[in-house]
């Protein structure tokens, strides 16, 4: 197995940080109004959390990363970038790690309008950690999130097992997903199960020959080379869906992604989310519409067999047109239904 490097030449933190805000994307947007520096800047990995208002979350979160960071057999810091935040989550941040003695950082900033949002947050903690593990590997997830307690350990095996990206499956909150409407579970169910059946097919249509249909990217849980995150440019600073956007740039610049499955990170249900477009919008949209839509990466069957044959004719992934608005779920139970079929047959044709 591969040895993740580290970086060797230690900058100091304050001036890393006044570096990025100074970069074209944030120069005159943001403006940092304290920082809290208990990073040791020789780390063969480096974990980017972006986080506004989430004192309720954030101790569950940090509880599950002091696990997972406690159990990894390398050296790693924490980047948290809190903005325009009026509650308690910068001194949860920081009194976390004088407590637990992890290394890592938190970067108090009030953030222009059009970068106060998630992307612009993640990306900030994203660049901040680039330049703290600028040999090694980035990883990242949520306020809301608790990580699984192999999390450390598990992203980094399959960047050692050579991925350039990883993401991983997360799961919902199982105690506030029950108190959401048994529509929004049904949905949800209906969803993963086409998805499952989509990459049986594709797998099957194109002989395993271009890696996976889709891959679920989900800022919850993700890891990424360093060398790969600088190559496609960073994070994209985007409305919404910086997650998918950065796997769908990693992957369209020729570098390998996995998914690991579920290693047991869970995200919150809440309906009322922070980044616009994300998991609480989707939610709550299934929970009041009748017919809600799905993943905008569900495609029918028909196209997906398309793709499928054309990749192989050109020899190269080309993958299905994509939506500008997913699938009605009706749809989606539709289309399942026919992949099953598909499935049943010994051909698949």
């Amino acid at each position: 197995m591969a040895t993740v490097p580290f970086q060797t030449d230690p900058v100091a933190l304050e001036d890393i940080v006044r570096s990025v805000l100074a970069a074209p994307e944030f120069a005159g947007n943001a403006v940092l109004r304290s920082l809290t520096d208990r990073c040791a800047l020789v780390s063969h990995y480096a974990v980017a959390i972006p986080a506004c208002n989430e004192e309720v979350y954030l101790p569950r979160c940090l509880t599950a990363l002091t696990a997972a960071m406690g159990s990894a057999r390398h050296a790693g810091c924490v980047i948290f970038v809190v903005h325009d935040s009026d509650d308690r989550s910068t001194a949860i941040a920081a009194q976390w790690l004088g407590e637990t003695g992890l290394s890592g950082a938190v970067v108090d900033l009030s953030l222009a309008p059009h970068l106060r949002n998630a992307p612009g947050a993640r990306r900030l903690a994203l660049d901040i950690a680039a330049r703290v593990a600028c040999r090694g590997v980035l990883l990242t997830t949520d306020a809301d999130t608790a990580v699984g307690a192999a999390w450390v350990l598990d992203m980094l095996a399959a960047i050692d097992d050579g991925a350039d990206l990883v993401c991983e499956d997360v799961q919902l909150d199982p105690g506030e997903l029950a108190l959401l409407p048994r529509s929004v579970r049904d949905v949800g169910e209906i969803e993963r199960s086409y998805f499952a059946a989509l990459e049986q097919l594709w797998a099957r249509w194109t002989n395993e020959r271009f890696g996976p249909f889709a891959i679920r990217a989900s800022g919850a849980s993700m890891a990424l080379r360093t060398a790969a995150y600088e190559a496609v440019g960073g994070s994209p600073l985007i409305d919404k869906g910086e997650d998918r956007a950065l796997c769908e740039k990693v992957r369209a610049a020729g570098f390998s992604a996995v998914s690991i499955g579920t290693g047991q990170t869970v995200t919150s249900a809440r309906l009322k989310g922070r980044a616009l477009g994300g998991c609480g919008d989707a939610l709550a949209s299934r929970a009041r519409e009748a017919d809600p839509r799905c993943d905008e990466r569900l495609v029918r069957v028909d196209e997906l067999r398309i793709a499928a044959r054309h990749s192989t004719m050109a020899g190269r992934r080309l993958d299905p047109k994509p939506r500008l608005r997913g699938l009605r779920c009706s749809e989606v139970a539709q289309q399942l239904s026919i992949a099953h079929d598909l499935l049943a047959r010994t051909n698949g044709a």
